[in-house]
């Protein structure tokens, strides 16, 4: 299964200044191949610290997981069902920071 990723000109070439300053990968697809393996935990990942970094790394962007529990429960939502989850995800945690709370 191959999967797209809609990327502009200026973010694959940053993708790519990225790739070639700090990664031995050759292209920004391998790049997001590595990412997406540290995020799964599947073959190919760089190992446990990776798969923790990752791990921080989605709870930062999007906030403790309870959070995404509680915006699914809310709005009836499960995965899959709505393209703009993480968009809306975003919102809520960056809502929450202004409220001075954690996200």
């Amino acid at each position: 299964m191959m999967v797209t990723v809609s990327l502009s000109a200026k973010e694959w070439r940053a993708l790519l200044e990225i790739v070639e300053e700090y990664s031995w990968e050759k292209t920004p697809e391998e790049l997001l191949e590595a990412l997406a393996h540290d995020l799964t935990g599947f073959p190919g990942n760089g190992g446990s610290d990776e798969r923790e970094f990752a791990r921080a790394w989605m709870q930062r962007r999007y906030g403790p997981p309870y959070i995404v529990r509680e915006y699914r429960k809310q709005v009836g939502l499960r995965v899959r069902e709505e393209s703009n989850l993480g968009l809306e995800l975003r919102r809520l945690a960056e809502a929450r920071e202004k409220e001075g709370g954690d996200a």
